[in-house]
């Protein structure tokens, strides 16, 4: 088929059928080139014009067509140029990459995550870290069906790379695109490399980062994270690195949003459908926030997260506080381990007696954050087939989010 320009735009096909109504052409040329993710844009657009349901101006149609076509180079400097990434600032480096503040084209500053090395990417329910998974969080019939139970910073674009034979491809795709590509890459011996994301950029400072915090400022770091964790675990996900510098807190809005989705694990509980799906076989993500099992490499789930709140609660509440009570290592954060330090490190040194006593008091008062801290773990270390139960979960979940302490 193709696409002439006259008095408006028409679509002709091999019996010259036309097609009055630009609606009508768009959605037709987006149907037969599988771009459901376009087709949604396209009805969010059209519902809110006031019942011009058949009419859609051509920059519309445009703007439409470059978001959703991906965008391809021989090499990953011409995809930069091609797709008018605009590196403006270097926001800092982590372990695999560093994320720069950036323009793409002419619209609002985002942020990419450039990876050091390309990963490779794979739709299979695995432990070990996988941009791929983030592209899970939108939907196809509702591409931000998370948004108002989740505040959490989703890749919007994939930079990747598909290599066949002696050929290899860049390509800047959409989520969709991207897991259809790897899908397809099966079936077609091709390898599909992840060699950045983009995301939105994230309003507030890492919760880490931030001095001073109020206690009304500290309980809605600690519930907008709980809330967050909720959510995700409403529809199957587990964040798995949940700690403060994976956490923006934005005192104007009162919310945190969660970044860094490279550890997402989606559980499931069809196991013949997805067989070891229902737990995480092994550990992942920061040591000091990782549920006890996980660091024992037994099976875990979403309580993990709830766990790692737990020991973030305890940072928001007693800034720098491992610093005076050293790394869990393999133990895990318990309040068994806690109160053992605490003697040790006041016997050790007497400096930090009034810290350390500071912490014994909060983490045995329950109505203190340590305190809810505590609880957090406590609930944490409950059986995992209790968690792996999503309604027992989200009561769960409910119960503490109407702690006292929250309110």
């Amino acid at each position: 088929m193709t696409l002439e320009r006259k008095s408006s735009f028409q679509l002709l096909f091999g019996k010259k059928d036309r097609l009055d109504d630009t609606v009508h052409a768009l959605r037709t040329m987006l149907t037969r080139a599988g771009k459901d993710e376009a087709l949604t844009e396209l009805d969010n657009y059209l519902e809110g014009q006031g019942g011009k349901h058949n009419r859609v101006e051509s920059s519309k149609m445009l703007e439409i067509l470059n978001r959703h076509l991906p965008t391809k180079a021989p090499s990953l400097d011409g995809l930069y140029e091609m797709a008018k990434i605009d590196k403006s600032k270097e926001l800092g480096r982590g372990a695999y990459g560093t994320t720069f503040l950036v323009n793409v084209g002419r619209k609002e500053q985002v942020v990419l995550k450039e990876f050091d090395k390309p990963q490779p990417l794979t739709l299979d329910r695995s432990s070990k870290p996988n941009e791929a998974m983030g592209s899970y969080l939108t939907s196809r019939k509702q591409p931000n069906y998370l948004t108002d139970k989740v505040n959490i910073s989703q890749p919007t674009s994939y930079l990747i790379s598909v290599k066949k034979d002696e050929g290899e491809q860049y390509q800047m795709v959409t989520p969709h695109t991207m897991r259809r590509l790897v899908k397809d890459a099966k079936q077609t011996n091709s390898t599909v490399m992840c060699h950045g994301i983009i995301m939105p950029k994230a309003r507030g400072k890492e919760v880490d980062q931030l001095i001073g915090l109020s206690e009304t400022e500290k309980k809605q770091v600690v519930r907008s994270t709980l809330l967050s964790i909720k959510g995700l675990n409403e529809r199957g996900f587990v964040h798995r690195d949940i700690k403060p510098q994976n956490s923006l807190f934005d005192r104007e809005t009162e919310t945190t949003t969660l970044i860094d989705t490279g550890m997402l694990f989606k559980t499931g509980n069809d196991q013949e459908k997805h067989p070891g799906s229902k737990f995480i076989g092994e550990y992942g993500g920061t040591m000091r926030y990782v549920h006890p099992r996980g660091l024992r490499n037994e099976e875990h789930g979403t309580e993990t997260d709830l766990h790692a709140l737990g020991v973030m609660a305890l940072e928001v509440d007693h800034p720098g506080i491992f610093k005076i009570l050293g790394e869990p290592m393999l133990a895990g954060v318990t309040k068994e381990w806690l109160l053992k330090k605490i003697d040790q490190k006041i016997e050790d040194n007497p400096r930090n007696r009034d810290k350390l006593e500071a912490l014994r008091d909060s983490i045995n008062n329950p109505d203190t954050i340590s305190g809810f801290a505590m609880l957090c773990i406590e609930k944490a270390g409950l059986p995992k087939d209790d968690w792996s139960n999503r309604d027992w979960a989200q009561q769960t979940y409910t119960q503490l989010l109407d702690h006292p302490v929250l309110q």
